[in-house]
């Protein structure tokens, strides 16, 4: 009987502790439940985009300069003018031109990408003065 007894104690001890292991589980719960809520209801910011949806913009527009601005170049050009005596001969890369002119597509792309991030951002204010004009005037009526 003293073994029952003893068995008893450790199985009372056993079951306080899953008592406070689930207390504890929900009050974990609860506290993820109302940080999600929190999330949730957070006003969303004007136009964020998360780093991999930037660099994949940059990336593609990245290789659209390339291959329609840089690459469509003819990579030479010459020209020969004959007159007077004068025998003239000229050659030029187009590229290498173009791209000492211009800066590289990656930082053409990141201002892109910094100008309609902008252009959101304005709309995005456009919108909500409409919006709340729009509901001043029907708060008026």
């Amino acid at each position: 009987m003293n073994n029952n007894v003893k068995k008893l104690e450790e199985l009372m001890i056993e079951l306080e502790s899953l008592h406070n292991t689930v207390y504890t589980l929900r009050a974990d719960i609860g506290d993820a439940i109302n940080s999600a809520k929190e999330e949730q209801n957070k006003p969303v910011g004007k136009y964020e985009l998360s780093d991999v949806v930037k660099e994949t913009i940059v990336q593609l527009l990245d290789r659209f300069i390339d291959r329609n601005v840089f690459d469509s170049l003819d990579t030479s050009y010459q020209k020969n003018v004959y007159g007077g005596g004068i025998d003239i001969d000229v050659t030029f890369d187009l590229q290498e031109i173009v791209s000492d002119q211009l800066d590289s597509s990656h930082r053409m792309a990141n201002s892109f990408l910094d100008e309609l991030i902008k252009e959101l951002d304005n709309l995005k204010e456009e919108e909500d003065e409409a919006t709340e004009s729009g509901e001043q005037q029907h708060q008026d009526c």
